[in-house]
């Protein structure tokens, strides 16, 4: 089965304001904060997911896919540190 994007489907994805850009710039940190020094995860839903994991075979990044002017990639990286 070959799946595809539309344009639609791509653009509903999109922020709509720069409060949503921040809001989700910040939750982004909260998680990564959150995992950064955990040993394990464990994520359950109503619908029935448990999931449990091992964590810290590898480094943890962080991208709050938010490049600020002259930056470029690799800086932002290393921006959920500074994220507020």
């Amino acid at each position: 089965m070959l799946y595809s994007t539309t344009e639609e489907m791509f653009t509903r994805l999109l922020p709509e304001s720069v409060e949503e850009i921040r809001e989700l710039q910040a939750t982004t940190k909260r998680y990564y904060d959150l995992l950064k020094g955990a040993k394990r995860a464990r994520i359950t839903s109503k619908a029935g997911t448990d999931v449990e994991m091992e964590l810290g075979k590898f480094g943890t990044n962080c991208s709050t896919g938010v490049i600020e002017e002259g930056l470029g990639l690799w800086a932002e990286l290393s921006r959920c540190q500074e994220v507020k």
